[in-house]
């Protein structure tokens, strides 16, 4: 009983894709593709904009606080040079 619900969905299946027509199968795989990539496309490069804006915006922050540092340290090693040489 099993085979013969079986073979009877096989030969459903087959006589649908007839009705369909093996030629029109790359239509619908080609518009499920479409679909699909209409679908992932966006939120892919929505992500990258994200990830390239945290980024840049890391880097901006990094440059400053190189900066900052810098000054400070500019600021103590004039301090003890003029300490070392006896100008204070």
């Amino acid at each position: 009983m099993a085979t013969n619900i079986k073979e009877e969905f096989a030969l459903v299946m087959i006589t649908e894709a007839r009705e369909i027509g093996f030629e029109n199968i790359w239509q619908i795989v080609l518009a499920i593709i479409i679909v699909g990539l209409s679908i992932v496309m966006p939120i892919f490069y929505s992500h990258q904009r994200k990830k390239t804006i945290k980024q840049e915006t890391e880097s901006i922050e990094t440059v400053k606080i190189r900066e900052y540092a810098n000054k400070i340290n500019d600021k103590t090693l004039n301090k003890y040079k003029l300490k070392i040489n006896g100008e204070i």
